[in-house]
Order: C-alpha cells, then sequence, then structure tokens
C-alpha cells in the first residue's frame, strides 16, 4: 500500500491502533461528531492533539449532547500554539440532527452561547427538524424559541425553513442565506424579508418536492 503510515497514539496504547494510514484515520474523525470528539480526545495524549485541531476547526453537533460538550469546549481557556482560544479557531459549524420541541429550545440557547464565543466562525449550517411538529402549521412556528443571530460573526448561514422561521436579530457580518426548504413553506420568505431588511447580498433558494402524509 502507498498510504502514509504515522504513529498515531502514544506508547501506552494497543499496538493495533498505534500505526494507523494517515488517510483512514482522517476518515475516521470525519465520520465523528463533537461529543464522541470530545471522548476520544480523552483517550490518548497523541489522539487528544489530533481532536483538538479537528474539534475547533469544523464544529459539528448532531445531538443536544454535541452541543453541550462543545458549549463547554468554548468556554475553557485553553490556548494553542499560536496563542488563540478554541473559539477563534472555530471556522465552520454543521448542526444537523431531528428532535423535539424542547430539544429544539434548549439547542438555540446553546448556540446563542456559541455564537458569542466563536470569533473565528465564518460559516453556519443549521439543519435541524422537529418529527413530530407539523411545520406547516403557522401556529406550530409561533411555539418555537427565537434563535438570536445578534452575537454570530459569520458571514453565511444555511438554514432549513423551521430554523428560518426562528431567526431573530441578524448578525451584522452575514451577507449570505441559504434556505433549504419544502416547496410548500411559501411563508418563509416573508419572514425573510423581514427579518433580513438591507442586509444581505445573496439570497440562494433550495427547493425540495414532498407529498405531505395523513
Amino acid at each position: 500500500s502507498n498510504a502514509h503510515v504515522v504513529r498515531v497514539c502514544c506508547n501506552h496504547c494497543s499496538p493495533a491502533l498505534a500505526f494507523i494510514p494517515t488517510e483512514l484515520f482522517e476518515l475516521i474523525l470525519d465520520e465523528l461528531d463533537e461529543a464522541a470528539l470530545a471522548a476520544l480526545a480523552r483517550t490518548c495524549r497523541n489522539f487528544h492533539g489530533r481532536c483538538e485541531a479537528r474539534r475547533y476547526k469544523r464544529a459539528k453537533g448532531n445531538s443536544l449532547a454535541s452541543l453541550a460538550s462543545l458549549q463547554m469546549g468554548l468556554a475553557s481557556q485553553v490556548r494553542d500554539r499560536c496563542g488563540r482560544k478554541r473559539g477563534e479557531r472555530v471556522e465552520n459549524m454543521v448542526v444537523d440532527w431531528g428532535g423535539s420541541n424542547d430539544d429544539l429550545q434548549l439547542a438555540f440557547r446553546s448556540l446563542t452561547d456559541i455564537f458569542s464565543r466563536s470569533r473565528g466562525l465564518q460559516e453556519v449550517e443549521i439543519r435541524t427538524y422537529t418529527p413530530h411538529s407539523n411545520p406547516w402549521r403557522m401556529d406550530w412556528y409561533r411555539e418555537q424559541p427565537p434563535l438570536i443571530l445578534q452575537a454570530c460573526r459569520a458571514r453565511s448561514i444555511t438554514v432549513t425553513g423551521s430554523v428560518a422561521r426562528c431567526l431573530r436579530a441578524p448578525a451584522p457580518t452575514l451577507t449570505s442565506l441559504t434556505l433549504d426548504i419544502l416547496e410548500d413553506e411559501w411563508g418563509v420568505y416573508s419572514v425573510i424579508s423581514n427579518t433580513f431588511p438591507n442586509v444581505l447580498r445573496r439570497l440562494r433558494i433550495i427547493r425540495h418536492l414532498f407529498r405531505i402524509s395523513k
């Protein structure tokens, strides 16, 4: 094999884990979310260094536990070799999971705090779904908590229709918004128009066909 093999863990680890092709190890890390990366970082000194770099460059969350782990990590005063705090190293963030309305409220609270700590954030993608709710009912959206973007320093944000209706206080740095919506979610356009007046330079719409099951 032409794969570059390096020692990825310390001398105390199992011999089976001592040497792994670099490409394979990177693929493994790509599949882990924030909570899993945090757990892996605690198993080995060398793993900690690799996971630390990955966790705070492209942050990922697919559960409340992942967001809580990220929130706790960003609150730390740990600095890298360049003297940067963790929040200054976060460039991209992806949030993608489905949960209940209560989960959504807790997630938005965590995200608001995460935004305020992520000073290097450039791009945000939030794909949140609530499977037990009907996203075509207007009263369902009014029940949802707001997602405050005022402290978010990202220039580009991608959201689903259910999240778009919850956005409030647009980030001063935001110039690009992508809406990933279902075909009949027409009401989201007026919400975006009222929330982001004279702010956006680029608005991209991704519409999906769907069939409502009875």
